[in-house]
């Protein structure tokens, strides 16, 4: 090729690729500014319920109501049962243990103070249940309210259906049935069904068993012995 041909080619390469850059331009310009779209999606891993943003699917965020098998929703919308954002002005808190409380109070008392938790202080409704706890329940966070209080926040964040997500965070909860003395009226054991409905919409039971404290101090006063989940159906499993 002479050298005159390869100039030309030169010259039209450039002409060719500056055309090429003035047509190009708007459309770059128009994606670096167009907005992008982000929309939270709800996934289920297990129990526990993590929320990934992605582009391709979007989800409405209004109250659904879970049947026994979580895969398989109804879309029923659910009234919340109590609400934070009246009568907490009343809300004095869950108080201590006291030898005149009778069990069958104690589990609505600590669930509403759980759903009111930052009244009438903050955090107020995790120290009434660490004060309404054994001391087997305690032992699991090293007898540590601190480390307990933390522990039941994160685990509220991360798992809407755990107890903490459910009492702290979640949409509606309600006893289911009436308490059960062992023992009848003189046994030192209780236990009661408390149903609730989590913040994405699942359903779980939670059992409160109670015992009553037969010594000095707190003597005949009724503490959390443990609470016990069922699976997302609902139902109670008993360990062989």
């Amino acid at each position: 090729m002479t050298h005159s041909k390869r100039a030309t080619f030169k010259l039209s390469a450039s002409i060719f690729a500056g055309l090429l850059l003035l047509w190009l331009s708007p459309l770059v310009r128009g994606w670096q500014h167009h907005p992008k779209v982000s929309i939270s999606v709800h996934r289920q891993t297990g129990d526990c319920a993590t929320y990934k943003k992605d582009s391709r699917f979007a989800t409405s965020r209004h109250a659904l109501y879970y049947s026994s098998n979580d895969e398989n929703m109804e879309y029923i919308p659910l009234p919340k049962l109590f609400s934070s954002t009246t009568g907490a002005g009343n809300w004095e808190g869950a108080g201590l243990p006291r030898p005149d409380l009778p069990p069958e109070e104690i589990p609505s008392l600590l669930m509403k103070a759980l759903e009111l938790n930052d009244f009438p202080d903050e955090d107020a409704g995790l120290f009434s249940l660490w004060n309404f706890s054994s001391g087997m329940l305690r032992q699991r966070s090293d007898r540590n309210v601190t480390r307990f209080i933390e522990a039941a926040h994160q685990d509220a964040e991360t798992c809407p259906a755990s107890f903490y997500g459910m009492a702290l965070n979640g949409l509606s909860w309600q006893l289911e049935t009436e308490m059960n003395r062992i023992g009848g009226e003189t046994g030192y054991l209780a236990t009661q069904v408390v149903k609730t409905i989590s913040a994405d919409g699942r359903m779980r039971r939670f059992q409160f068993m109670l015992r009553r404290n037969r010594r000095p101090p707190d003597l005949n006063c009724w503490f959390v012995e443990s609470v016990g989940a069922s699976d997302r159906t609902g139902n109670f499993h008993v360990d062989d």
